[in-house]
């Protein structure tokens, strides 16, 4: 199969990471990513891969050769074995960015302008330094009628706003308010 410039991170998740020789070294948990100053693009330092062992640990974005439909490959077979720790500045994009709230200002999307937005899906692509960045973000509007699911849209990043690193750390953002929901609750519920 041949080797993709470009990828949703949500396809990413749980996807097989493979060593150079096609063994198995564990499971896309999570994008790790950067946010950087000024409306630049969100940078993609690695991915959180989880190993048989049920450890995270972190693999940059430098080892990875291939991403493809069914597997992740590796340059080399050699990983450090530490244990994942989030820095300050980073973002974990499936934990922290989907279901996040987001306006969009895109002239040719109208019904969503002005609008709060989740974010359901981030697209990543490769640049020509190598580097993977974060250039379309997938937006879903509110409920249409009758209690269905919004339309999906596809915009540029560059129209995206709430997207920093202080706007996803406000309240109500994903999992905060699901586990302010399960706070109270025993362990059996």
């Amino acid at each position: 199969m041949a080797a993709v410039s470009k990828v949703f991170a949500a396809r990413l998740a749980g996807l097989v990471v493979l060593g150079p020789d096609g063994e198995s070294i564990g499971r896309v948990r999570d994008v790790v990513m950067t946010a950087r100053t000024g409306r630049q693009q969100p940078r993609v330092l690695g991915l959180a891969v989880e190993l048989l062992t049920h450890k995270r640990i972190f693999v940059p974005m430098l080892r990875v050769t291939a991403i493809e439909p069914n597997s992740v490959t590796l340059t080399t077979g050699s990983v450090s074995l530490r244990r994942f720790h989030q820095r300050p500045g980073e973002i974990l994009a499936l934990a922290e960015m989907l279901d996040s709230r987001v306006r969009v200002d895109d002239p040719e999307l109208e019904e969503i302008a002005g609008i709060d937005v989740l974010v359901v899906d981030l697209g990543l692509e490769i640049t020509r330094t190598r580097d993977w960045v974060l250039s379309r973000v997938a937006v879903r509007g509110q409920r249409g009628r009758l209690g269905r699911r919004g339309a999906v849209h596809i915009v540029d990043w560059q129209h995206v706003r709430g997207l920093t690193h202080a706007d996803l750390a406000m309240p109500n953002q994903g999992v905060e308010l699901l586990l302010t929901q399960f706070e109270g609750q025993r362990p059996a519920d």
